[in-house]
C-alpha cells in the first residue's frame, strides 16, 4: 500500500525535509574517520567514475523533489520488479503434507 501511495501521490513536505536531513547526517557521519573517508571516496569513485561526487552529494540530496521520489516510485515499482519470499519452517512443511 505504501509503495502504491508514493506511485499516486507526493511525498509531503516535512517528510521529504526528515529523510533529506537524515541521508545528509549519515553521509556526513560516514566521514568522520581516515578509514570512513577512504571508504566513501572508493565507493563513490566505483560507483560514479569520479571520487568528487562524494562532496557534490548534499547538494544532490537537497535537490530531490516530491516528483522525483513520485516519478522514481513508478518506474520502480513494477509486478516485473517483484520479488516474492516465503519463510517456510519444519511445522508448516509437516502440516501442509499431513493435509495431502
Amino acid at each position: 500500500a505504501e509503495f502504491e501511495r508514493l506511485k499516486t501521490e507526493p511525498a509531503g513536505e516535512s517528510e521529504l525535509r526528515m529523510v533529506k536531513t537524515r541521508a545528509k547526517a549519515d553521509l556526513i557521519r560516514s566521514l568522520d574517520s581516515n578509514m570512513g573517508i577512504a571508504r566513501q571516496i572508493a565507493e563513490y569513485h566505483r560507483r560514479f567514475g569520479d571520487w568528487r561526487e562524494l562532496f557534490r552529494a548534499v547538494d544532490r540530496i537537497d535537490r530531490v523533489s516530491a516528483a522525483d521520489i513520485q516519478r522514481v516510485a513508478r518506474e520502480t515499482f513494477v509486478p516485473t520488479n517483484r520479488t516474492v519470499a516465503m519463510i517456510v519452517n519444519d511445522s508448516a512443511v509437516a502440516q501442509e503434507g499431513a493435509a495431502r
